[in-house]
């Protein structure tokens, strides 16, 4: 996995003194080797990186022992850290499987932590604390019964951390570890957005301010990425979920002072100037695809309707008698067709995973398209279609770094597959001004 893209990223950042340590799990392994060195380390496994250039690079990484996997993280940091990362060490934190809790190494100024330590995340170790009390459990979950079991479903390392409350080995509920402002945005839009006829918003149960926890009611039903993968007669469903998503697109949310546009471009020019460094071999191209969808961006209306603001297939529920949308933890102000393109956007992802093919993402667009239209005709305004095509450029442009980012072996030529698609998008697009009546 340890790529000559790696090698010579490692050597155009020397601020991050520690970054060969995090990218390289060879490396990672020898410096775990010397804290642990009775532990088996040869089953190390990268998951998810998060890297800011010449600041610093948080890497997560899986261990299997004992066959049962381990989580930790660790971040390196601008070598300007290498006294204070010390500091860090002594806050209080909870050791695990692995015995370390918290570990500095401050020649690198990297530091490690082991699952539930999280920077950002004080809701972890509240969570793991509340292991073997009903009582406290209870106080996240009013309806609970009976004792339970939580089962983690995702962990964005100091970011978000969703588990599942299951009881009998049924679900039941929900919880959310969000950081500060993660926490204050998904509490917001709880307060904002409610279900209506045909939509279904689960109902927070719990909030916990201090330790930035959410619970929520469990909505059962299935998944629509997984209906889209068992059958191609998905016609009804698919209209209904448009239907939901305008429902969704009529409800308010406080106004924002940022200008949405604005906020796009400022989005696209940093993942240039990203991608750029990261990969120079893209550098024209992300430049090229930079030029356009700035141009583009600057002639959109400024609309402030109501978005889910990451909207697509695993955010679905179908439920037996709605269609339910998750996670409203980016929803904010924007063009209704931000989410329609984000839709559109991951479905192409899927398409040059060669999981879709084009003719399927088409059908599935168009039955979308058509519940969408049915509830919100005269709210999606003129050029409907390419503001829908740009958007869906924008959101494949703002998928790029996902190869690299999930530490895909194959990501250089992932990420060149991806913008090569963003630019194609592009180029379809007419080159006249956005306008609505």
């Amino acid at each position: 996995m340890y790529l000559a893209a790696e090698k010579s990223l490692i050597a155009r950042d020397t601020a991050i003194p520690g970054l060969e340590m995090v990218l390289n799990p060879d490396c990672l392994r020898s410096s775990l080797q010397q804290l642990l060195p009775d532990t088996p380390l040869d089953d190390l496994q990268p998951t998810y990186l998060r890297y800011k250039i010449g600041t610093n690079c948080l890497v997560a990484y899986r261990l299997k022992l004992k066959k049962q996997w381990l989580t930790f993280y660790v971040k390196a940091l601008h070598q300007k850290h290498t006294t204070q990362v010390k500091t860090w060490q002594q806050r209080p934190g909870l050791v695990g499987p692995l015995g370390f809790g918290r570990q500095v190494l401050p020649s690198m100024a990297t530091k490690l932590s082991e699952f539930p330590n999280d920077s950002k995340l004080p809701g972890l170790a509240y969570l793991t604390q509340l292991k073997d009390s009903l009582q406290g459990y209870r106080c996240l979950f009013p309806n609970s019964s009976q004792s339970g079991k939580l089962l983690q479903l995702r962990y964005k390392t100091e970011r978000r951390y969703v588990a599942q409350w299951v009881e009998d080995g049924q679900p039941q509920a929900l919880v959310k570890a969000y950081a500060a402002r993660g926490f204050e945005t998904a509490s917001r839009n709880i307060r904002s957005l409610h279900s209506c006829d045909g939509l279904k918003l689960a109902r927070p149960l719990a909030q916990f301010p201090d330790q930035g926890l959410i619970s929520y009611e469990w909505l059962p039903g299935k998944d629509l990425a997984l209906l889209l993968t068992e059958s191609n007669n998905n016609r009804s469903e698919l209209e209904a979920v448009g239907n939901a998503l305008a429902k969704l697109h009529q409800q308010t949310l406080p106004r924002q002072d940022n200008d949405p546009n604005l906020v796009n471009i400022r989005a696209v020019l940093d993942l240039v100037d990203w991608l750029s460094f990261v990969w120079p071999d893209v550098k024209k191209l992300a430049h090229q695809i930079g030029d356009h969808l700035v141009q583009h961006l600057h002639q959109m209306p400024r609309l402030y309707q109501a978005i889910h603001g990451d909207f697509y297939t695993d955010q679905v529920v179908v439920m037996s008698d709605a269609i339910a949308i998750l996670d409203l933890d980016r929803a904010t102000q924007g063009d209704p067709m931000v989410d329609l393109g984000n839709f559109q956007a991951h479905l192409e992802r899927q398409c040059l995973q060669e999981a879709l093919s084009y003719a399927q993402i088409e059908d599935i667009q168009s039955h979308l398209l058509t519940g969408y239209h049915t509830a919100s005709e005269s709210n999606v305004g003129l050029n409907s279609d390419t503001r829908l095509s740009l958007y869906t450029a924008l959101g494949l442009f703002f998928l790029s770094p996902a190869p690299f980012r999930y530490r895909d072996p194959s990501w250089p030529e992932l990420t060149m597959q991806l913008l090569e698609r963003v630019l194609q998008l592009l180029e379809q697009i007419p080159a006249h001004p956005f306008w609505l009546a």
